[in-house]
């Protein structure tokens, strides 16, 4: 395992690194075994060869080799025969409950969704376009295998690791009608996760988890932020304006209206995001710096939201400027005087601002008016 490991993790990531390296690679028949005998490895049923995280590091090393190859046919071949016998795989559990449970079956889908991981951290834009293709056909076997899996912890860490993976690193090479793809493909794994039970680290009864059904929840909530942080990057709003005629860019990104999905996808994340879950410091820092680059950089949308989901947001904010962290304050402030300032220009421009949501609470005093 040792060997393979070093194999998967050092020498093979030191050969692909260099393009004139992977130039000769790719011709030395010795790459084309590798390459078979990769593939071949998640085809065989029975134990998997090697831990399913060399999967990875191999997957990830043979698909560098596509940025060094110039014909398009070749180079979509080239990828698609990396990427389909883990596809394979995928479909096959993905409609196998009792086989997908067995050790062997759970060991094999893990094996697969780590050699599509690796696939995927080697995008580039040549390969690009395969890759993106193959999730739009294996989408169904994706949601599948998360229904299935359940119960599963490692196969659901490793679907939500894959998809955010998944989404960031195709983000530099969308168009305007990838970007609507993957903002449903998004919502779907989230709405697929919360509709799961996954992600409750209290029991019926209200007592707590054991400490390890938190971490996992930790893990697998965080990955959802992830994903969502990563729509909201200014990558999926230029690919938009930029793949679509200059006349119909502006409609168009309007009409996707990729801050409305973040919102909703926000909207379906909190209720997870429970006290237990905020002590982890990574997970509380990536939720508080999403809120308030959302409401720094769309104070409308956040003023034209309904009033349970600007409520729920509000909760949030105010929990984060009484936390003790300094960043989670700082992000929380940041986000309060976003508002702030959205509200006090629009009452000098005679516009609504936030509308409704002003009204006084039971105090007398608005939402701005309570959080400071």
């Amino acid at each position: 395992t040792s060997l393979q490991k070093t194999a998967g993790f050092v020498l093979f990531p030191v050969l692909t690194r260099r393009k004139t390296l992977c130039k000769h690679l790719i011709a030395m028949p010795s790459w084309t075994t590798l390459r078979q005998a990769a593939a071949g490895a998640q085809r065989e049923r029975g134990v998997v060869a090697f831990p399913p995280e060399v999967h990875r590091g191999l997957s990830e090393c043979i698909g560098r080799v596509t940025a060094v190859i110039d014909e398009p046919s070749a180079c979509e071949a080239y990828a698609t025969d990396l990427i389909s016998p883990a596809g394979e795989v995928l479909a096959l559990v993905s409609v196998d409950h009792a086989g997908l449970h067995h050790p062997e079956g759970e060991a094999r889908a893990c094996a697969a969704l780590e050699a599509l991981r690796g696939g995927v951290r080697a995008t580039n834009g040549r390969s690009q376009a395969t890759i993106f293709n193959f999730f739009v056909s294996a989408i169904e076997h994706l949601l599948n295998l998360q229904n299935l899996a359940k119960d599963l912890a490692r196969v659901t860490k490793l679907l939500l690791r894959l998809s955010e993976e998944f989404i960031e690193l195709n983000s530099p090479y969308l168009n305007a009608q990838q970007v609507d793809w993957i903002c449903r493909y998004c919502l779907r794994v989230i709405e697929t996760y919360a509709t799961s039970g996954r992600g409750n680290v209290k029991s019926d009864t209200g007592a707590l988890l054991s400490q390890e059904a938190v971490k996992e929840a930790y893990k697998e909530v965080r990955a959802l932020l992830k994903m969502l942080t990563h729509l909201s990057s200014g990558n999926l709003h230029d690919a938009i304006i930029e793949s679509a005629p200059a006349d119909q860019a502006a409609a168009l990104a309007a009409k996707m209206d990729i801050a409305h999905v973040v919102f909703t996808g926000l909207n379906t994340v909190i209720p997870l995001i429970t006290d237990e879950l905020l002590k982890f410091p990574k997970l509380c820092k990536q939720y508080f710096e999403l809120l308030a680059y959302m409401l720094e950089a769309y104070p409308k949308k956040v003023a034209q939201l309904d009033g349970s989901m600007f409520a729920t947001l509000m909760s949030t904010l105010e929990f984060g400027l009484k936390h003790a962290n300094e960043i989670v304050s700082k992000e929380s402030m940041t986000a309060l005087g976003a508002l702030a300032t959205f509200q006090c220009n629009s009452v000098k421009a005679s516009a609504p601002g936030l509308g409704a949501h002003m009204a006084p609470n039971a105090e007398g005093l608005s939402i701005l008016g309570h959080l400071m």
